[in-house]
């Protein structure tokens, strides 16, 4: 073998393994996620972007979707990454770990072969779901987004609140409740998700008020 033919292999395999390495790269990078919504968000997102615009502090499901195709038994909101599962299978064991005792129910749904930033899940009395997938992104003029409460408690007993951008929590429909939310840490405002039966909603029992849903979110 020439000096020649010895540079031109050795060059060869060069733009192998660069070639491999990229096509990994490119396999393991995080995929775009959805950035349409379907039907069923959209029409979901209505009437939290009234709520956004009506500046109250918070609304109970119930109140604004009693009574429409959304009025559930349950409600379940996840707000995924771009590492989450993509396709219509990724949302499927998503929703198997969210609601396992509709899995019947789960495998007859038909999904979009997408990665949705988030799924919404209304668990219907008579056991069949309603799934709404898209953005987190509500779209509103102050920049809106889907959230989720986080309680924490310290040693002392005493309860912090938080806004989660990320996770998956599911509540009683008759309970659940959004609350208008802005986190200093990134600066966004959050409607999110919450239990009126959480521990930070409820520290003394009561009827919730103003100053029981909105102390310091942050």
């Amino acid at each position: 073998m020439t000096k020649q033919q010895v540079i031109d292999t050795i060059g060869w395999i060069l733009c192998a393994v660069l070639l491999s390495i990229l096509l990994y790269m490119c396999s393991a990078s995080p995929r775009p996620l959805s950035v349409s919504d379907d039907k069923n968000m959209k029409d979901f997102k209505n009437a939290l972007v009234s709520f956004s615009r009506g500046g109250q502090r918070f609304v109970f499901a119930k109140d604004i979707y009693g009574g429409t195709v959304f009025d559930a038994k349950k409600i379940c909101l996840s707000i995924r990454d771009e590492y989450a599962e993509a396709g219509a299978e990724g949302q499927r064991a998503e929703l198997r770990r969210l609601l396992p005792d509709s899995l019947l129910a789960i495998e007859k749904l038909t999904l979009r072969e997408a990665l949705p930033q988030a799924i919404i899940a209304l668990q219907k009395a008579d056991g069949g779901l309603v799934i709404a997938t898209g953005r987190a992104s509500l779209g509103t003029d102050r920049g809106d987004y889907l959230g989720l409460e986080r309680v924490n408690v310290a040693g002392n007993g005493n309860f912090h609140r938080s806004t989660k951008a990320r996770g998956a929590r599911c509540a009683d429909f008759e309970d659940a409740v959004f609350i208008a939310s802005y986190s200093d840490i990134n600066k966004r405002h959050y409607i999110i998700l919450a239990d009126r039966r959480s521990p930070s909603l409820w520290p003394y029992g009561g009827v919730m008020d103003d100053g029981i849903a909105t102390p310091q979110i942050n």
